[in-house]
């Protein structure tokens, strides 16, 4: 029982080391809180990372009898409904259709969307949903890798300190007592 309690507050310290970098990535001197639609896109990250939780959480409940990729296909046709939604009250009748972006589309829809959802299918199938978005948490890390060398992405004290933060939280949330 107490090896239990342990457990529990190791993944619940590792939480809230998870929100404290979040709070750290929000902060004015990374984020322009005075820009409506930088706010607007940190709005819809947060929603979405709010909706993969819980969605997360009642896959894992579910005891499911259909295959794999009939599953994704209808994630993939439900969320296709508010995401055309969101890009034309977005962009309206100033999308212009061209090779270049039915070709990202497609990308991002078909392997990029679907091999996601199967990946994170097979990970919730042998880990928690608690500690599979602590690892998860890793993607600003890859993110910020991957802007630092292909932008030239400063390393400063509040990314450090994220960073940190979350690969701590994540120790803390993996780790056995005993």
């Amino acid at each position: 029982m107490a090896m239990a309690r342990t457990d529990r507050s190791l993944e619940l310290t590792g939480a809230v080391l998870g929100f404290a970098k979040l709070v750290l990535f929000m902060n004015p001197s990374l984020v322009d809180w005075r820009d409506g639609r930088v706010l607007g896109g940190n709005g819809l990250l947060l929603s979405a990372a709010i909706c993969w939780a819980l969605g997360s959480c009642l896959y894992r409940r579910r005891s499911w009898r259909t295959r794999f990729w009939t599953q994704t296909f209808w994630q993939m046709a439900a969320s296709t409904i508010p995401a055309v939604g969101a890009a034309v009250m977005a962009y309206g009748g100033t999308m212009h259709w061209t090779a270049s972006l039915i070709a990202i589309l497609a990308y991002n829809c078909i392997l990029a969307n679907a091999l996601g959802y199967f990946l994170w299918g097979r990970v919730l199938a042998v880990m928690p949903p608690v500690l599979a978005g602590q690892v998860l948490a890793l993607t600003p890390i890859g993110g910020f890798v991957i802007s630092a060398l292909m932008f030239g992405g400063a390393l400063t004290i509040d990314i450090v300190v994220s960073i940190v933060l979350i690969v701590v939280g994540i120790g803390l949330s993996l780790r056995k007592s005993g």
